[in-house]
C-alpha cells in the first residue's frame, strides 16, 4: 500500500512540474532543463524523438510474409523505403489539445502513440494522393526502430484482381468489407481458430485481445472509406485498443467516424500551399528519383522561379502526388507543360494525367503495350502481397515473350512516374493505389 502511494505521489509531482514549466516563461523552462541535460537549452520536442526517426527502412526479411500478406507490397514497399516522407510546414494538422509545448505534428503523433494514456485510435484523413500511407509508414518505422511495437497486423480494403498477361481486371471481394470480415482477417493473421456457434464475433475479439495481451501492437486499417459502415468497424475494434494496442487508420472521408468516438486523435493532411514547402518537396522528389529519371536534374536550377512554382501549386491544388506527376512531365518536356493542363482538380486531374500516359503508351507500339502489361503484372503481384523485384519481372517477361523490350518499358514507366522502385540494386517495384483504381475503372 505504501509503495502504491509513493508511486502515485511521484507521478503527481512529475506532472505538476511539467505543467508549471509549460506555463512558465521560456527562460525558466530552459533553466530547469539545464539540470537534466548536457545541453543548456533542450526543448521537450528534442526530448521526445529525433525528427529523422522513421526515415530509415525496415528490414522485413524475417517477417515479410506476415506483413505483406496483410497489406500488399505497396504498403510494405513504403516500410522498406528510405526517406519516403517529407516533413512540410503546415501539411499535417493534429486536431487535438493537451500537448503542452509540443508544436511539431510528428512529435505529437509519436507522443500520442508512445504515451500510455495517449489516444488509442489515430485517424489519418485526406484525399487521394495526400500521403496518408506514406505518413503511416513513417510512424510505424519510427515506433519499430524505437522498440515501441512488437506486432503489426491489419489490412487494406483491396478491391481488384488483374490478369498479368491480358491486363484484364475484375472486381473481387476486398480483404475486408464489414466488421465481421475484418475481425476474421485479424483472427487468421494471429493463427487463431474460428469459433463455432453463437456470438462468434464477440468471442473472436476476446480471443484476439487475449492473444495480444502484453504485446505492443499496432493495428492498421487502410482505406477505411471503402467500407459502407466504417463507424461500425471503429466501434468494434475500439474494444481491442488499450495501453499496449493502438489502432492506426487511413481514410479519405471522416463523415460519421469522429462523432462520439472517445480516445480518437484526428490528423488531417492538407495540400501544399506555400512556395517554400513546394520547393522543398520538389527537391526531395529530384533526389529520390534522379537515378531512374536523369532529366529531373534539369529542374534544380528552375526552382527559384516563383512563378513556375505558383503555377504548379495552382494547377495541382497542392496535392503531393499530382505535383510529382507533373514535375516528372516538366522534366521530360518543359515548364510550358503546365499551360497545357486543363483546369481540373483532385481526382479529375489525376484521371486526366493517367489517361494521357495510357494514350502515350498506346502510341509507343510494342514497348508501350508491354509497359501496360507490366503495370497489370505489378498491380496483381502487389495485391497478392508479393515483393516485385527486377528478377521477378524478367521471369514474367520470359513467359510472356516480351524480354526484348522489357527494360525500355520499365524505363518509360519510371520516367512517367507510373512505376516506383525503392531498391536500385535488386528492384522493389510498386504502383500507386490510385493507379490500381484507375486500371480497374479503365477496364
Amino acid at each position: 500500500m505504501l509503495t502504491l502511494l509513493i508511486d502515485f505521489l511521484t507521478q503527481y509531482f512529475v506532472k505538476l512540474i511539467f505543467a508549471l514549466i509549460d506555463n512558465s516563461p521560456n527562460w525558466l523552462g530552459a533553466k530547469v532543463f539545464e539540470g537534466f541535460s548536457p545541453r543548456k537549452t533542450k526543448s521537450i520536442e528534442e526530448i521526445l524523438v529525433d525528427p529523422k526517426c522513421g526515415d530509415q527502412r525496415m528490414d522485413l526479411r524475417d517477417n515479410r510474409l506476415l506483413i505483406s500478406s496483410a497489406f500488399g507490397s505497396y504498403f510494405t514497399g513504403l516500410l522498406e523505403r528510405d526517406h519516403s516522407y517529407v516533413n512540410l510546414r503546415g501539411q499535417v494538422i493534429v486536431e487535438a489539445t493537451g500537448f503542452g509545448s509540443i508544436q511539431d505534428p510528428f512529435q505529437k503523433i509519436y507522443w500520442a502513440l508512445e504515451h500510455s494514456r495517449g489516444p488509442q485510435v489515430i485517424l489519418l484523413a485526406g484525399q487521394g494522393g495526400m500521403g496518408k500511407s506514406t505518413l503511416a509508414a513513417k510512424i510505424i518505422r519510427c515506433l519499430y526502430s524505437q522498440g515501441g511495437i512488437d506486432v503489426i497486423i491489419g489490412d487494406s480494403a483491396k478491391t481488384q484482381e488483374v490478369n498479368p498477361v491480358s491486363g484484364s481486371i475484375k472486381s473481387i471481394d476486398p480483404a475486408y468489407y464489414n466488421v465481421d470480415t475484418f475481425i476474421r482477417r485479424i483472427n487468421q493473421q494471429l493463427g487463431l481458430p474460428t469459433p463455432n456457434g453463437r456470438s462468434i464475433q464477440t468471442r473472436m475479439l476476446s480471443a484476439i485481445k487475449d492473444r495480444l495481451e502484453g504485446r505492443r501492437t499496432i493495428v492498421v486499417i487502410d482505406n477505411l472509406e471503402t467500407m459502407s459502415k466504417g463507424a461500425d468497424l471503429l466501434t468494434a475494434v475500439r474494444y481491442l485498443a488499450g495501453r499496449d494496442l493502438r489502432i492506426l487508420i487511413t481514410t479519405r472521408t471522416i463523415s460519421g467516424l469522429t462523432e462520439n468516438m472517445l480516445g480518437l486523435l484526428l490528423i488531417k493532411l492538407q495540400p501544399i500551399k506555400d512556395i517554400s514547402s513546394a520547393q522543398d518537396f520538389i527537391r526531395w522528389h529530384i533526389v529520390t528519383h534522379l537515378g531512374v529519371h536523369p532529366d529531373l536534374s534539369k529542374l534544380s536550377k528552375d526552382l527559384d522561379n516563383k512563378k513556375n512554382i505558383e503555377k504548379l501549386i495552382e494547377k495541382t491544388g497542392g496535392v503531393p502526388l499530382l505535383i510529382q506527376l507533373l514535375v516528372s512531365d516538366v522534366a521530360r518536356t518543359s515548364w510550358d507543360r503546365l499551360d497545357k493542363i486543363p483546369h481540373l482538380f483532385g481526382q479529375d486531374l489525376l484521371a486526366f494525367l493517367y489517361d494521357e500516359r495510357w494514350e502515350e503508351l498506346d502510341r509507343l507500339g510494342d514497348i508501350g503495350k508491354v509497359a501496360q502489361h507490366v503495370l497489370a503484372y505489378v498491380s496483381l503481384s502487389q495485391y497478392e502481397g508479393k515483393k516485385i523485384t527486377l528478377n521477378s519481372i524478367l521471369e514474367w517477361s520470359k513467359k510472356s515473350e516480351t524480354l526484348s523490350v522489357i527494360q525500355e518499358s520499365i524505363r518509360i514507366l519510371e520516367q512517367q512516374f507510373l512505376l516506383v522502385n525503392s531498391d536500385q540494386k535488386y528492384g522493389n517495384y510498386s504502383i500507386f493505389p490510385s493507379l490500381s483504381e484507375y486500371l480497374n475503372a479503365k477496364v
